[in-house]
Formats: structure tokens, C-alpha cells, sequence
């Protein structure tokens, strides 16, 4: 996967590409939205990376960078614990970090990866472009549920 990222004011948006039962699934918009999607099917004995980086290239070329890992903001989703506890616990808690990790994948803002478990909350951890955009859209997906917080870590 490639993503790329172009800040215009206040404006975040975002144009990714990626590898997907034999196309290159392009995903582009602004940031806490859900974008565009466009499917480029995958010719027999084409290189998929030449394929990604020759759709980028345009967004590339106006502006649109990478943003390192290191220097994604690391965000900590924050819920109640179920009174579940055992392997049904750690499953809803696996149910959470997937819900998060395509909500922030689908709106260009970025990644769940992980979470862990307290005594009465489950923390999941995510790895967002801009802060106040990922807070947005996971307290818009979260209204009808106890979300308990969100940490900056």
C-alpha cells in the first residue's frame, strides 16, 4: 500500500493505492470522508508496484508526500469494557480494532494497529495523519456506544 497526503489550508486529502484480488484498488479525497474508489484490474505479467506508482504519479507530481510512520500521531481510542470476560472479551475488543482500522482506512485519516485490554476499558491504538479529522469521524461512528475517550500518546 501507498498513501500520500497534500494539506491545502485547512484541507487534508489523501490519494492511497493498493493490491487487491488482482487489481490495484485506487482510493482517493479529503480526509474524513469516504473518497472515490476505482478498481484497475491487474494485466497478466504486469508489475503491480509500476502499476501503483504510475497512479500516484499525478498526485505525486502536485504536491501529495508520504507521511513517515514515526511521524503519524498515535491516538488512543478509549472504550468500556464489556462484562464479558475470556475469549469473548478479546473478541469484541478484535471486533473494535477492525471497525476502527477500516473506518480510519475508508476516510484516508489511517490505521488501527493493536489494542490492549484494563481492568474496566479496552484501548485501541491508532495511527492517524491529523488528529482533530480521526477525532471527528471516530466520535461520528462511535454516537450510539459509550466511547470513553481519546488519548494522543
Amino acid at each position: 500500500m501507498y498513501k500520500l497526503y497534500k494539506r491545502d489550508g485547512r484541507v487534508l486529502n489523501y490519494h492511497e493505492v493498493w493490491e487487491e484480488d488482482g487489481s490495484v484498488i485506487e482510493h482517493f479525497g479529503i480526509a474524513g470522508t469516504r473518497g472515490s474508489f476505482h478498481r484497475h484490474p491487474i494485466p497478466a505479467g504486469a508489475d503491480e508496484d509500476k502499476i501503483m506508482e504510475t497512479l500516484l504519479e499525478p498526485a505525486a507530481k502536485s504536491g501529495f508526500e508520504e507521511i513517515a510512520e514515526d511521524e503519524l500521531i498515535k491516538l488512543h481510542v478509549v472504550v468500556p469494557r464489556p462484562d464479558i470476560v475470556g475469549d469473548a472479551d478479546l473478541e469484541k475488543r478484535h471486533e473494535i480494532e477492525d471497525r476502527m482500522d477500516d473506518l480510519l482506512g475508508e476516510t484516508g485519516v489511517g490505521h488501527c494497529d493493536g489494542g490492549s485490554m484494563q481492568e474496566k476499558t479496552m484501548e485501541i491504538f491508532c495511527f492517524v495523519a491529523d488528529e482533530e479529522i480521526a477525532k471527528g469521524v471516530i466520535r461520528a461512528d462511535f454516537d450510539d456506544e459509550d466511547l470513553i475517550g481519546l488519548r494522543r500518546k
